[in-house]
């Protein structure tokens, strides 16, 4: 009985729906259009009917009950609009509307799916903006505000609602196997924005009650959040590598060199002063383990050492003898600082802070250069041709080319994220105002050298978002399983 009654409201938010559509094809002008659209979410909050577009929002923070009744909904809706459709196409205005429709729906089957998946995805913020401003907007004007600001804004934007869009098809009469396929595209698009939007809008609702930069660092969602923006984002920029390389592609500016030298400084810091910590407290009953261990952080201490040294190298060749002094006197540096750390109050803390800046260094950076190997994506400054040499970051290559995909230099560039380990050790970053502070810095620190290898023509976006994503990643997990336990 649950399940019937939730189709019915499924087919009163469809009809309310198509009323809104039936408007919108009504009127030439498109502003006015785009206002009178709101009549089908005003009466699907005011009654409260069941909208597949609103209720996904909520999937993640509901039972599996509610999800699973989402596709009874999809189905409501379906049948709702199309109800509509067919009383309006029995009136003497079919033939003008359904021309009207038609010609809205041949828009949409002619474009890509990436267009309509990423139209859909931001149609569906204008929703969530539309119907959470009416659930909890504490003034009764507001909660309309919300409703007509949120419409009109996905309507005039040309974003794809999936029940809209059910109605326009009915209309034209369309439904051939590519308008079929564009709506699941369109609905896909529409789950994934109301889904990350809402999870967004929670996170930041919980970060208000609990001190804010403390939470956003502790909170394990954060991770997920990374996750999915990251997906959106690498299905974008997948399909749009070449066209962002060719319009950002400016070598050898002093920008772009400046920060191919910035960008490589903080890995060898963090790794040098990791594995030397860690050296200093190989706590392992067997003699084996112990030796075993400590030739694998030796190993990884030379490596963050002589690539450090070669990438400053790299970038500004007279550099390259005062680094491997500023370096060395890090490392001993780094042993005295540990030494101060092991025989403080503060040396549980310590250890775990070594181990997780030894994770993110490991794992992120080194485990990434091993992920390199595996493709041989052609960096976009070798192209004699790029429109027929490009090749997607997924596409395995031979590996004759110094592979773009991932990128070193945007992992090296995300290390200074690992500052934020410093609460657990001193004064230093315990308020939010110097949390914020240097949460801005590192952001804008990592995307300045991503832009630079990019301006270089080193990289594409995808090779950039995928390197600074795995470090951060890294850091937040171990972070969580070592430090936050």
């Amino acid at each position: 009985m649950s399940y019937l009654k939730t189709f019915v409201s499924a087919i009163l938010a469809g009809i309310s729906i198509g009323f809104g559509g039936l408007v919108f094809l009504s009127v030439d002008n498109k502003v006015i259009g785009a206002a009178l659209f709101t009549i089908g979410l005003f009466c699907i909050c005011t009654f409260g009917f069941n909208l597949f577009t609103g209720k996904v929002c909520y999937a993640m923070q509901n039972s599996k009950e509610y999800a699973m009744k989402l596709p009874v909904i999809w189905l409501g809706n379906l049948v709702g609009t199309g109800l509509t459709a067919v009383c309006v196409l029995l009136t003497r205005n079919a033939a003008a509307l359904s021309d009207k429709a038609m010609s809205i729906c041949q828009i949409k089957t002619n474009d890509s799916y990436v267009s309509l998946f990423f139209l859909g995805l931001l149609c569906n913020t204008f929703i969530y903006i539309a119907v959470e401003g009416f659930k909890n907007n504490i003034h009764e004007t507001g909660k309309y505000l919300s409703l007509f600001f949120g419409v009109m804004a996905f309507v005039l934007s040309g974003t794809e609602h999936c029940v809209a869009d059910m109605f326009y098809f009915w209309m034209a009469k369309d439904w051939s196997f590519r308008s079929i396929v564009s709506l699941f595209v369109i609905t896909a698009g529409n789950i994934i924005g109301g889904i990350a939007v809402a999870t967004l809008h929670k996170s930041i609702k919980q970060i208000e009650k609990k001190r804010m930069m403390n939470y956003i660092m502790k909170n394990k969602k954060l991770i997920i959040v990374i996750g999915i923006v990251y997906l959106i984002l690498m299905g974008y920029f997948t399909f749009n590598d070449l066209k962002i390389a060719l319009w950002i592609y400016n070598p050898g500016t002093a920008y772009a060199k400046v920060f191919e030298f910035l960008g490589t400084i903080p890995m060898p810091i963090m790794g040098i002063f990791a594995c030397i910590a860690f050296l200093m407290d190989l706590r392992y009953d067997s003699k084996i383990k112990k030796i075993l261990m400590g030739f694998l952080i030796v190993m990884n201490l030379s490596y963050f050492f002589f690539i450090g040294a070669f990438s400053i190298r790299d970038a500004i060749s007279s550099m390259f003898v005062p680094f491997i002094i500023l370096y060395a006197l890090w490392g001993v540096a780094s042993f005295f600082i540990a030494r101060k750390y092991y025989a403080s109050d503060k040396a549980d803390e310590f250890r775990k802070v070594v181990r997780v800046l030894l994770a993110t260094c490991v794992i992120g950076v080194i485990g990434l250069d091993i992920i390199k190997t595996t493709f041989g994506r052609p960096r976009f400054y070798l192209l004699d041709d790029p429109i027929t040499q490009f090749k997607y970051w997924f596409i395995i290559q031979s590996h004759e080319f110094n592979s773009s995909f991932p990128s070193g230099h945007a992992a090296k560039a995300a290390m200074p994220f690992a500052l934020f380990v410093l609460p657990y050790l001193t004064n230093h970053l315990k308020s939010n105002g110097s949390k914020a502070i240097t949460l801005v810095l590192c952001i804008a620190f990592m995307l300045c050298t991503m832009i630079a290898r990019m301006m270089d023509g080193m990289h594409y976006a995808t090779d950039v978002l995928t390197g600074a994503v795995v470090v951060i990643l890294t850091f937040l997990i171990s972070k969580n399983l070592i430090l936050d336990k």
